[in-house]
């Protein structure tokens, strides 16, 4: 039997400038709303409002955006005690517009930001050890010391037998060395078990956006459990290491802003994971190793609850949903198919 602990988010946190325009390029845009952000606290929030104990390490700017940050994170039930604030950099930010159909485009104001200033002192082998899940995206990679710190982190999750999750969530604007990014994300495969990442993303490591690809990166790690890959709105699909296939839909739903969709997807796929590991009093990666085919296909639908309902409200963290809020969704889809 294996006690379920708490998850460990480590990464960036930041704000999105998003446009109060919509369909407009970000140089005529002329307003934006300053939201929460970054994929990997985007996660966090999203597991603490599906009731799964979180804590987070990042670094952000001593500044009112930092600040902000922290309350945030913190009034949304993350624990925020390793969340450190820095004078040494001022917070990201991250201008966001909004396309007519909800698609995005980025600018960064990160030279450097206070996110890449983690340091391996940040990340204490007594945390890392005893988290039951270790999620982290590539962007912590980028540059120094960050690089250092998540791989770290990464040996020491690996040598206490915590599970591993990834987010490939390539950024090339964010990499002095477009080329070096695909060096670095393929090390950190090494480590992970779980791997999430868009059909584009797939086809940049694999060489094929297909199930072939998945296959490929299950051959070529075997410490993969499961690979999630997401295609909007064509919904999302996995392969598991043991041969597991499960495809889901994605809901019709009009988007707005679809910022935070892939985070709020793959926060809803680690706790409906969770909920699994802690019926089977097993590890999480254990679960998604030993899921069937149905519990694999119910995760992603959960999941691509979470993603529909969130592309419905513009900003990232203030559209994530609760766990009220996803089966209400679900049990309206279902007896909308009746």
């Amino acid at each position: 039997m294996v006690a379920i602990s708490y998850a460990l988010v480590v990464g960036e946190a930041l704000i999105d400038m998003v446009s109060q325009q919509t369909g407009r390029p970000l140089e005529d845009v002329s307003s934006f709303e300053c939201c929460p952000g970054g994929a990997p606290a985007n996660v966090a929030v999203g597991l603490a409002r599906l009731g799964v104990p979180v804590r987070f390490v990042g670094v952000v700017g001593d500044d009112p955006f930092g600040r902000f940050l922290r309350r945030f994170l913190a009034q949304a039930g993350v624990d925020v005690q390793g969340m450190r604030l820095t004078r040494e950099a001022l917070t990201t930010l991250a201008f966001v517009g909004i396309r007519e159909d909800g698609e995005r485009e980025f600018v960064f104001y990160r030279k450097p930001g206070a996110d890449t200033l983690l340091r391996p002192e940040d990340l204490s082998p007594e945390v890392v050890k005893g988290a039951s899940i270790l999620h982290h995206g590539t962007i912590t990679l980028a540059e120094e010391p960050g690089r250092s710190a998540l791989l770290r982190a990464l040996e020491e999750a690996r040598r206490g037998r915590v599970t591993i999750s990834l987010d490939v969530n390539y950024r090339e604007a964010l990499w002095a060395e477009p080329g070096r990014a695909r060096v670095e994300i393929e090390r950190v495969l090494a480590y992970a078990h779980l791997l999430k990442m868009s059909r584009e993303e797939l086809e940049l490591l694999s060489g094929s956006g297909t199930v072939e690809g998945a296959r490929r990166l299950h051959e070529a790690y075997p410490n993969l459990a499961l690979v999630v890959v997401t295609e909007g709105a064509a919904g999302s699909w996995a392969v598991g290491g043991n041969g597991q296939y499960a495809r889901a839909d994605a809901f019709r739903v009009r988007a707005v802003d679809t910022t935070g969709a892939g985070d709020a997807f793959l926060a809803a796929f680690l706790w409906r994971l969770w909920r699994l590991a802690e019926r089977q009093r097993c590890s999480i990666e254990d679960a998604a190793r030993q899921c069937t085919a149905e519990e694999l296909r119910a995760i992603l639908r959960a999941a691509n609850a979470a993603g529909a309902l969130t592309v419905q409200v513009r900003g990232a963290m203030t559209a994530l949903p609760s766990q009220d809020e996803i089966e209400a969704f679900l049990q309206t889809a279902c007896r909308a198919a009746l």
